[in-house]
């Protein structure tokens, strides 16, 4: 039996039927059809394999083909033939437009259905410009064949509809006569578990019954004839059992070979990164594929979202949104799967103009409970990504094991490996070589992989963050992995109320900035729960109630200044906290805002210090109001108060016993350092250097000590050794900071990275090299500039200013204009009086 002839009788039972189409639920009503006309039973099920909705190893029966034939109105399947033959000859009468029309119907009703599953609702996508600069460069090369590859959730379908339906709308107005046949790969699926050439099939829907019709077709057209596109959407390995995968794929291949030759034919597939990579060499056999990748090598043509599209999408689902947006927001929203998910949470109130660092979090959490906790296999598919987790390789902190280690745990959880690896929660790559097998299992993404591998660490742990917990934490070798999956621990200890146990974390080994991250997490966990309006976790009165102070005093340090670190502080604000933690908190916070040069916050945080009880100023080793203070009225007036010098005066000529005042504590370190900044002011260097040295012999010798309080000190008297020039001591210092900054200045923050590229550059002004100068300039302005330390780029620039000899170098004549309108602009902007030329009072 021919299997397009079968085809035909299909049809003709549903023409009998006066049934247009077949759905699953019309085979019942067709079984009770056939029985009324012929008296023969076909089954409700029996009819749905014929008609490719349940899976059939088997050829339809010969009582199946007779029954059919007999409800159509033939004895024996020869009459069948002999008719059909006959109206086969109606096939020459077959030309490009009327094949048109019905590749139009087919692919009318895939856009349908491929609609109706997009996350946000389609009439509120957009069409991308890449698959247009993409499909345009390869309808114009002499490939055949290309494909829109990248992983899961990247938004291949939606744009390829989008490009369907524009193609089909300027059809009519360029004049051009090109088909579009479409189809999803689960629609192909059906035509094969019904036991039918995909080939075969897919002409039999466009009328043809034979193959060479179609050649003879498109080779016989005008040149004037447009193209004809064969676009199969979701081409991928694991939504199809392993042996139907490999059947449509030699079906597709042999159609490649058929109609390759044609230069009207065209291919377009859109599938995920792995399947390419694993069958590229059985698909690029020809070697006439398209692809378009980038050098990453990561098998990916399909681009994340850029910002005009993430407006103009923001702009459809919500047209009174505002056009501002988030810049955190870009970051995370860029991949589609991630704004998806986003819509899903906020639909009522969809708006990009404001994020947290938890918002990935969030998303991160809705996708797992739709993908696995709310799945009827959710336990064993949680088992499975434990135990491959567990035997993942560590080495060089990535995170994959060979197929081949984990083939016994596949094989275990058979079931739901697959499905994982269709939704893109784990992939496979094959990347064998000769003699080498490489297939390997890893994470469909790096936030996945943090997610389980906080989840396991957990579980292993019996839920409990503990010290045993922080151990097993330490042990992970990629330093981002491990700072994310302590942000997952955090989530996870106050959705359990193991809140008083979030000291625990200050155990944890993070370079400083992975700590000013955790810091900024930790704030914008603060600020959430102390919003809500119930079921509050943490309340006002945590910070009393946490007795040790790990936790409080884990937030300060002069090294976290950045934008983000003063809302962080403001967050400590909302506790109730007591006098000496509040003081803590808003003398951090002045001196943020002092950096920053923004004198208006930094006048709201002396107000508010002066609200503080005196007595609680009384037990700090210096005045810290009177420090702030002479501060502001320096920047903001160009007046010196000397409040704050006479006692850093009386501190350095009878400085206190040790006690409490020379402790080691963050409180004291604090302290010191807003004084050593307050001396800076004096431009009495002698009596700046006297200062730090009662310091280093009294309280921590920094010249051994390699800690943050450390740098900053050496800083401050590198700063006063150059306003001497004292070329020897100065790079003493810079010697005793270029030891620790060589082995550890990625993990410095940026604060200190900018305060270390300005002493570069005070290095370069000494030895008058003025190009050093501009370069060391270039970095330290590519550091200052976004993360707003105007106050050490205010002090560069006027030392470059008024101390160096740059306006007697030609050669330097535009650095020094630069220098002087950047000078201009901060004064403005930080609305203070030039530095160096200032009033004692």
């Amino acid at each position: 039996m021919l299997s397009h002839h079968f085809q035909l009788l299909k049809k003709l039972v549903l023409s009998v039927s006066n049934l247009s189409h077949v759905n699953p639920s019309d085979c019942k009503r067709l079984s009770e059809l056939i029985f009324q006309k012929t008296k023969l039973k076909l089954s409700e099920t029996t009819l749905k394999r014929v008609y490719g909705f349940a899976n059939s190893e088997f050829k339809p029966s010969q009582f199946t083909i007779d029954t059919l034939l007999q409800y159509c109105g033939y004895h024996t399947w020869t009459s069948f033939l002999k008719d059909h033959d006959q109206k086969t000859e109606s096939d020459k009468s077959l030309n490009w437009f009327s094949l048109t029309d019905q590749a139009d119907k087919i692919t009318g009703f895939t856009l349908r259905a491929l609609k109706g599953r997009s996350g946000i609702p389609y009439i509120k996508t957009i069409g991308r410009s890449f698959i247009n600069h993409h499909l345009d460069d390869f309808i114009t090369s002499d490939c055949v064949a290309t494909a829109l590859i990248a992983p899961a959730g990247y938004g291949k379908t939606i744009a390829l509809l989008h490009w369907i339906e524009e193609r089909q709308e300027l059809e009519p107005v360029d004049g051009g006569n090109d088909i579009i046949l479409f189809f999803s790969t689960s629609t192909l699926q059906s035509a094969l578990m019904s036991g039918q050439d995909i080939h075969i099939w897919l002409l039999s829907l466009l009328g043809f019954n034979r193959a060479d019709n179609m050649v003879t077709l498109l080779n016989n057209r005008d040149n004037n004839t447009g193209k004809f596109y064969l676009i199969i959407d979701g081409f991928d390995e694991h939504a199809l059992k392993n042996d139907q995968f490999l059947l449509i794929l030699n079906h597709i291949t042999d159609i490649l070979s058929l109609y390759g030759a044609d230069s009207s034919f065209r291919l377009i597939l859109s599938m995920r990164s792995s399947t390419w990579a694993n069958n590229r060499h059985e698909l690029n056999k020809s070697g006439k594929w398209f692809t378009g990748f980038g050098n990453d090598n990561r098998y990916i043509n399909v681009p994340l979202f850029n910002l005009p599209e993430i407006k103009e999408i923001s702009l459809k689902i919500n047209q009174q949104a505002k056009i501002f947006i988030h810049p955190a927001i870009i970051e995370l929203v860029n991949n589609p799967l991630y704004l998806q998910l986003y819509y899903k949470l906020h639909k009522d109130d969809f708006s990009l103009n404001y994020a947290d660092s938890l918002l990935k979090h969030d998303l991160i959490s809705a996708y797992v409970l739709d993908k696995i906790y709310l799945d009827k296999h959710s336990a064993e598919r949680m088992a499975l990504l434990f135990e491959l987790v567990q035997i993942m390789s560590h080495k060089n902190g990535l995170y994959h094991v060979n197929k081949l280690n984990a083939n016994h745990i596949i094989s275990k959880y058979h079931s739901v490996y697959p499905e994982l690896v269709s939704q893109g929660f784990l992939r496979e790559l094959n990347k064998s070589e000769e003699m080498v097998y490489n297939t390997y299992v890893e994470l469909g993404s790096d936030e996945l992989l943090e997610y389980v591998l906080a989840q396991k660490l957990l579980t292993d742990n019996n839920n409990r963050l503990n010290t045993d917990l922080v151990v097993q934490v330490n042990l992970i070798l990629n330093s981002g992995v491990k700072l994310n999956v302590i942000k997952w621990i955090v989530i996870y200890a106050i959705k359990t109320e193991q809140h008083h146990s979030l000291n625990y974390i200050t155990k944890t080994d993070l370079t400083l900035n992975q700590r000013a991250e955790l810091l900024c997490f930790l704030g914008d966990i603060f600020d959430r729960e102390l919003a809500r309006s119930s079921s509050q976790v943490i309340t006002k009165q945590f910070f009393k109630l946490n007795i040790d102070n790990q936790l409080f005093y884990y937030f300060f340090g002069l090294e976290n200044i950045d934008t983000g670190y003063e809302k962080t502080l403001l967050s400590l604000l909302k506790f109730d906290l007591p006098d000496d933690k509040r003081l803590l908190v808003l003398c951090s916070l002045a001196i943020t805002a002092m950096f920053k040069l923004d004198l208006k916050a930094l006048e709201q945080y002396l107000l508010l210090v002066k609200k503080v009880s005196q007595t609680e100023l009384f037990k700090f080793p210096v005045n810290p109001l009177k420090c702030i203070n002479t501060i502001f009225h320096y920047l903001k007036y160009g007046i010196i108060k000397k409040d704050a010098f006479v006692e850093i005066s009386k501190f350095c000529f009878n400085p206190p016993g040790r006690g409490e005042w020379f402790n080691d504590s963050i409180t004291n370190d604090i302290t010191f350092m807003l004084a050593t900044l307050t001396c800076l002011l004096m431009h009495n260097q002698r009596k700046q250097l006297r200062f730090i040295d009662i310091l280093r012999h009294n309280y921590k010798d920094f010249s051994k000590y390699y800690a943050e309080y450390s740098f900053f000190l050496n800083i401050a008297a590198a700063d006063a050794f150059f306003m001497r020039n004292d070329k020897g001591s100065f790079i003493a210092c810079y010697r005793a900071i270029a030891r620790t900054s060589n082995q550890h200045d990625q993990a410095y923050t940026p604060f200190m990275q900018a305060l270390l590229h300005g002493y570069k550059i005070k290095m370069a002004m000494l030895d008058n090299n003025y190009d050093q100068v501009m370069m060391e300039y270039k970095y330290f302005d590519s550091i200052a500039h976004p993360h707003k330390f105007r106050l050490i780029k205010f002090h560069i620039v006027s030392l470059l200013l008024k101390k160096s000899l740059l306006t007697s170098v030609m050669e330097h004549a535009q650095f020094y204009k630069q220098l002087h309108y950047e000078h201009t602009k901060l004064m403005i902007e930080g609305s203070v009086i030039e530095l160096f030329e200032k009033q004692a009072m």
